[in-house]
C-alpha cells in the first residue's frame, strides 16, 4: 500500500505542473517517447527538490548556473 500511495503522490504532483514543465526524457533507445513515464515523473521532482536545495546552500559566482542545472538534470534522471 506504500507504494501506491507513492506512485499516486508523484503523479499527482507532476499532473499538477504546467505543461511546459512536464518533460518526456529523449532517450536515443525510445526516440517517439511523447507520454511521460513515471520515471520522467520522478525525475521532474527530484529535480524540483534538488534545484532548491542546491541553488540555496551555493556559494552563488562559484559555478554557473547552467552547469548546476545540467549536473541536476543528469541526476534526476540517473537516481
Amino acid at each position: 500500500m506504500p507504494g501506491l500511495a507513492v506512485y499516486s503522490l508523484v503523479w499527482w504532483w507532476f499532473l499538477g505542473l504546467r505543461s511546459r514543465e512536464q518533460t518526456v526524457a529523449n532517450e536515443p533507445w525510445y526516440p517517439h517517447e511523447t507520454n511521460p513515464s513515471f520515471v520522467d515523473a520522478m525525475a521532474a521532482l527530484r529535480r524540483h527538490f534538488w534545484g532548491e536545495r542546491i541553488s540555496a546552500a551555493s556559494a552563488h559566482g562559484a559555478i554557473s548556473d547552467e552547469i548546476i542545472e545540467a549536473m541536476i538534470d543528469a541526476l534526476a534522471l540517473a537516481a
